[in-house]
């Protein structure tokens, strides 16, 4: 007997070591995922705005953040790095795969501290092979350091429910304000679904009603720290100095491009919240991974007995009813974190202004990680974890061997090697925005440039303007000769079609060709007609 009491703690510290080291594993593999192929693929349009804020003096980026209101906490981080490594995309897009990588153990730390270590164990498992976050891991932009920050608040929000002292509820909002600062809209979607879970918890569970005046502190703290970031927002806006405009006098706070989404957005944003995109699914291999999890399954029924397996999964209902107080807490608080962003941002699209875009729902992401490992763990009784755990992280694997194959940004680099191997001496180089927007045509030049080696003369143009008017600006652009290569992002065929017909039409030009490339950027050569 006290042999077999004395062996019990040694297996004890042998399981905890085994579980530390498939958590190092898993750490170690989201790392080298994050980091692999970072700088593959050229930056796209979103990026290079990122590294001309990133890449300028202190002063100027300062200005230019109050100028614009961005959200200022990742430019800041970005700044730093830009000047410690340098401005090519494997050295920027580095701070993200930082940031993605250390989201991981803290998805472990969050599963444990709700439900227990398998359960943030294989939540950890999926966040390390999700398309979702490994694209975002590998984006010079702000949506890797929003989920890192995003799960930080949510540890010292469960800590702050677990123990109700202040000091928790105020790292809570501090990391909240960091959150803000990451991204607003992201940050009032997240903090909005914890106060509503919040709000239900003081009717549900009487006893948390003490928590209260901590919690109403930790807001109060939120609200004064995040007021300069969302004020300047607000009031560059109203002023139509923000890049936000949505209302014909300019003002607003949605992006302009941003509409109501499609009526099914909602469960498209579920499924590319793990695979990143239908388009990722390798279905003859997921097929097979499918039939080999059936044919395992049906071995596991055939041993057990038909109606012994039906019993045990009819039993899983009960056996969630009968969770202790804190799991059932936990339940809600994960279903209120990862719909309640969705919903608001769903709901306010069609009634207040559209804010529906997948990465701002980025907070969001983690919870769903979590609710799969928790049905997994769940169902475990009757489809033991080994095979459901093991057909979902084949799933995800086949889907990121399809993200690291395929093109997927812009390829602005292939574009400019294209026009410097094909364009004559005498070219133009012409840039215009398919909105007719200034703005965006001028990064859509700096894109183009980042990688064009050539000195071939350029200029800006609207192509939105009728067939004479945008005639009359090719021409007028310096150095215009017979030969036009025009840059378009999000082109319109029929449009450019349209245009070399009538340019055929005025004797003596026309399309003389076209070429798309990944990303749906477009450059379209054409003859200009002799004047006169």
């Amino acid at each position: 007997m006290r042999t077999a009491e004395a062996a019990a703690p040694g297996r004890a510290a042998a399981r905890d070591r085994a579980a530390l080291a498939a958590l190092v594993g898993v750490f170690v593999l989201g790392a080298a995922l994050r980091v692999y192929q970072l700088g593959a693929e050229s930056y796209w349009f979103d990026e290079i705005i990122m590294v001309h804020v990133t890449d300028q003096p202190t002063g100027d980026l300062l200005r230019q953040l109050f100028r614009s209101a961005r959200a200022p906490l990742y430019p800041l981080l970005g700044h730093v790095w830009v000047q410690l490594f340098g401005t090519g995309e494997a050295a920027t897009r580095s701070l993200s795969a930082l940031c993605g990588a250390l989201s991981i153990p803290l998805m472990y730390l969050v599963g444990e501290k709700l439900f227990s270590r398998k359960v943030g164990f294989i939540a950890a498992l999926i966040m390390t092979l999700s398309a979702f976050h490994v694209y975002y891991s590998q984006e010079y932009r702000y949506y890797s350091l929003v989920m890192l920050l995003t799960l930080a608040a949510a540890l010292f929000f469960i800590e702050a429910l677990d123990t109700g002292r202040l000091r928790h509820f105020l790292l809570f909002a501090l990391a909240g304000v960091a959150l803000f600062y990451a991204h607003p809209l992201s940050a009032a979607l997240f903090i909005g679904a914890l106060g509503l879970f919040f709000l239900l918890l003081l009717v549900w569970k009487p006893a948390h009603r003490a928590r209260l005046p901590a919690w109403l502190a930790s807001q109060a703290l939120i609200v004064v720290g995040a007021a300069p970031t969302v004020l300047l927002r607000f009031v560059r806006a109203s002023n139509g100095v923000a890049d936000t405009s949505t209302l014909p006098d300019g003002g607003g706070l949605a992006p302009w491009w941003l509409e109501a989404p499609p009526i099914w957005e909602p469960v498209r944003t579920v499924v590319n919240f793990m695979i990143l995109g239908i388009r990722y699914v390798r279905w003859l291999p997921a097929l097979a991974a499918v039939l080999v999890f059936a044919v395992a399954l049906f071995v596991v029924i055939w041993r057990r007995g038909g109606r012994e397996w039906l019993a045990t999964l009819r039993a899983t209902p009960r056996r969630v009813r009968s969770q202790p107080e804190q799991w059932q807490r936990s339940a809600v608080l994960v279903l209120f974190w990862f719909a309640g962003p969705i919903v608001l941002a769903y709901l306010s699209s069609f009634t207040v202004l559209p804010m529906y875009v997948e990465r701002y729902l980025s907070p969001a992401a983690p919870a769903m990680y979590l609710l799969v490992a928790v049905v997994l763990v769940t169902l475990g009784d009757a489809v033991p974890e080994v095979l459901s755990v093991g057909l979902v992280a084949a799933l995800l694997a086949f889907s990121l061997q399809q993200y690291y194959a395929r093109d997927i940004k812009e390829q602005w680099d292939e574009m400019a090697a294209f026009v410097e191997a094909n364009a004559g001496e005498d070219d133009l180089i012409a840039f215009g925005s398919d909105f007719g927007n200034l703005e965006e045509t001028v990064t859509i030049r700096q894109s183009f440039d980042w990688y064009y080696p050539g000195e071939a003369p350029a200029c800006d143009v609207d192509p939105t303007a009728d067939d004479a008017t945008l005639l009359a600006q090719l021409r007028a652009c310096e150095g215009a000769g017979e030969r036009v290569w025009l840059v378009l992002r999000w082109s319109d065929d029929p449009r450019m079609a349209a245009f070399g017909e009538y340019l055929e039409a005025q004797q003596g030009g026309g399309l003389l060709g076209s070429r798309w490339f990944e990303g749906n950027i477009a450059v379209y050569r054409l003859g200009l007609p002799p004047e006169g």
